[in-house]
């Protein structure tokens, strides 16, 4: 019997020592001698003990893409393009400020954002005597010393009372180059953030759609869709708000060619109804555009009617016959029930890697259909007896009262109750897709339970058994550009934000564009040319071994290495690309009758 549970790790060891094997590309860099940092860190400033513990240990909890001051060489520091106006004696009567702090350490660090707020704040608003050269040398000092403090200030901090961030603040006074320097230094910038609702409960975005500020509520959007998931979804809306408003003309319209007869509407959009129902059951092609249609008429229709046709469609599940479901009719239930059947069945754990026409009927059905948006009447929720006769009673003592204050209250909490719940139909499915995982999960326990309980012993030493390699000790030493003769990038980071930050297009990310399209594109040229290498040494080690069988696996598409870079490595270190290391594949199989040969064997 094949065991698969242990080979990924050895593959990833082999893989990143193999990278050794190709010797580095020199790339001629087209920013060599450009623009200069602005995205530097100068040392800690001078405070008490306990305020340095709690930074320090901040530090090392924060975002992986801050580096430490030692990792900037000297032309990286805080020289040239904002140096000159911020004087050091300012730098220094800051950090004097800081010795005057108390030494309780969350109130230290609590009051250090303070101070690092007021003082930009104080750079951020602009008075209205100053001029343009004024307003522009007040922003370089606010840029200057963000970058000063950058690791020493958490850009999420509402200053009380207003709970205003420093995006916020900066929003407000309508200065579109801090903004966006805000959303370039700080990917971890949280632009949901609202303000105390005594304000409004407003986000940044609410502040520049107020002014009409179109530059800032570019560089807001473009923060937000900085991925292609972002970018997706975004799409994926608009295109559902699109067909929803072409849905709704055409049955406008519909009932005016049949000259508002209600009757011969009904009858019409019942017809396509039950025959989009019939095509999704029977799993045939179908138009995606006429689905939705059908679907918005009937959840338009009357939402207490299709309540009550799920709960047919439930009672009609749950009546058997010889250990056997009943037949659905599909003509009494809903849409949405008619696709959460259909999905149940194709998405089934047990049989998904049995069935591939009907998981491929499904991707290319429904997996970026606009259907998923809309909402319908949720599922109750589950009550506890005694809330449910506390409302009981309290319903019953209102209706009893003669005065009109009761009767109001009961009207209203009536009303309450009876309204219709909604939820998007994508939620049923996430229901059923936890469901099918959690199943999945049960049986391999299961299979990795028969496994240790056959040889127990051999258990017993894997579990004291110390697997030590200092070479790689952190994830994000495991890099492309961390090995010998790996891949480095040809230019900073810092370059690239200094171009993005005074580039005309808001859109425009020269950091992100490096990092996914000319690192990542470099690394895809790179696996290809070990792919072979890789496979011959694999080969020769293994290949006379009869216990084992050797696989090999395609090299990791473009498509889904910046997948991988944007979803999982986006926190990482410039650039994130570099954390993909999986990138020529193999699977190793043995079989070894016992657990501890097994082990052993792959490491």
């Amino acid at each position: 019997m094949p065991f698969r549970y242990i080979s990924r790790r050895w593959n990833n060891i082999l893989r990143i020592n193999q990278l050794a094997l190709i010797t580095e590309t020199t790339l001629s860099s087209p920013f060599e001698a450009s623009v200069r940092t602005i995205m530097t860190t100068n040392p800690t400033p001078s405070v008490p003990n306990s305020l340095n513990a709690r930074l320090q240990s901040r530090q090392s909890k924060r975002n992986v893409l801050s580096k430490s001051p030692s990792e900037y060489s000297t032309n990286e520091r805080l020289l040239n393009k904002f140096s000159k106006h911020l004087l050091p004696e300012e730098i220094e009567k800051f950090r004097a400020e800081l010795k005057h702090l108390d030494d309780n350490e969350k109130k230290c660090v609590s009051f250090l954002f303070k101070l690092i707020y007021e003082k930009l704040r104080g750079f951020l608003e602009v008075k209205e005597n100053w001029d343009e050269t004024k307003k522009r040398n007040m922003t370089n000092k606010a840029l200057a010393f963000l970058s000063e403090f950058r690791d020493d200030y958490d850009i999420n901090y509402q200053y009380k009372p207003k709970n205003f961030t420093l995006l916020h603040k900066s929003v407000e006074t309508r200065n579109v180059t801090f903004v966006r320097f805000i959303l370039f230094l700080y990917k971890n910038a949280d632009l949901d953030v609202k303000t105390s609702q005594k304000d409004g409960g407003k986000t940044p975005l609410d502040f520049a759609i107020y002014d009409q500020n179109a530059e800032i509520i570019a560089a807001l959007e473009a923060f937000k869709t900085s991925t292609d998931e972002s970018r997706d979804v975004r799409d994926f809306c608009a295109s559902f708000e699109v067909l929803a408003s072409k849905n709704e003309i055409f049955m406008g319209e519909l009932q005016n060619v049949l000259k508002q007869d209600k009757t011969q509407f009904d009858s019409f959009m019942n017809t396509l109804t039950m025959v989009m129902k019939r095509l999704v059951y029977q799993r045939k092609p179908f138009s995606n555009d006429m689905l939705c249609l059908a679907t918005q008429y009937e959840l338009a229709r009357n939402c207490d009617k299709v309540q009550s046709d799920t709960t047919v469609a439930t009672t009609q599940e749950e009546e058997s016959k010889d250990g056997k479901p009943a037949p659905v009719d599909v003509d009494r239930i809903p849409i949405h029930r008619v696709l959460s059947l259909k999905m149940e069945e194709i998405l089934d754990i047990d049989t998904l890697y049995k069935s591939d026409c009907n998981f491929y009927w499904f991707r290319q059905n429904f997996m970026k259909n606009p259907l998923w948006l809309m909402s319908i009447p949720a599922p109750p929720k589950k009550s506890h007896p005694k809330t449910a006769d506390a409302i009981t009673t309290g319903t019953t003592t209102a209706i009893t009262s003669t005065s009109p204050t009761s009767t109001t209250a009961t009207t209203t909490a009536i009303s309450t109750t009876n309204a219709v719940r909604k939820e998007n139909i994508y939620k049923e499915l996430f229901r059923m897709i936890r469901r099918q995982g959690r199943k999945d999960t049960s049986k391999v326990r299961e299979a990795v339970q028969a496994i240790i309980d056959f040889d127990k012993d051999s258990y017993k030493r894997i579990l004291k058994y110390h697997y030590k390699k200092d070479r790689f000790k952190k994830k994000t030493q495991q890099r492309q550009d961390e090995v010998d003769d790996g891949l480095r990038a040809q230019v900073k980071e810092y370059q690239l934000v200094t171009i993005s930050l005074f580039s005309s297009d808001a859109f425009f990310n020269a950091s992100q564009m490096y990092d996914l399209d000319t690192y990542l594109s470099n690394l895809i040229i790179r696996a290809h040319l070990l792919d072979k290498p890789f496979q011959d040494t694999m080969l020769s080690i293994y290949n006379d071994d009869p216990t084992c069988t050797l696989f090999f696996g395609p090299v990791k598409t473009l498509k889904r290495c910046k997948e991988k870079a944007q979803m999982d490595y986006h926190k990482f270190p410039f650039p994130s690309s570099a954390q993909v290391i999986d990138m020529v594949r193999s699977e190793l199989n043995n079989n070894k009758t016992t657990i501890i040969s097994i082990f052993f064997f792959y490491f």
